[in-house]
């Protein structure tokens, strides 16, 4: 079986993308770097000392983690039909088509430059 091969099934929720983060993805940052970006960003925009416990931090971004690893996996998925817009005729899609066509706009964008 080749790659072109492949068919990838996900079954979820109506998918919710991060266009940033998937701007990040389409560049090639890592999950690791991202989350250093959103930590560094969350921690200027907001004074969070003494609001919340150290405890209480390492928590949320690992929550943020797993939503990172979650969206690079159905990024992921997606980048075939980038490549290969016949794919989307087959599929059943919990994301919108505008938005689809938007990802691929950034995509194709980043990846031009």
């Amino acid at each position: 079986m080749s790659e072109e091969d492949l068919v990838y099934v996900c079954v979820s929720d109506p998918v919710d993308i991060n266009p940033d983060l998937f701007c990040l993805w389409a560049q090639g940052f890592t999950p690791k770097e991202c989350l250093e970006k959103m930590k560094e960003q969350s921690m200027s925009d907001i004074d969070m000392r003494g609001m919340v416990s150290q405890r209480q931090l390492h928590r949320l971004f690992q929550c943020i983690e797993k939503d990172i690893t979650d969206q690079f996996r159905v990024f992921s998925m997606l980048e075939p039909s980038f490549r290969r817009p016949s794919l989307r005729a087959f599929r059943l899609q919990p994301i919108d088509e505008r938005v689809e066509m938007h990802l691929a706009e950034i995509y194709f964008s980043i990846e031009d430059k």
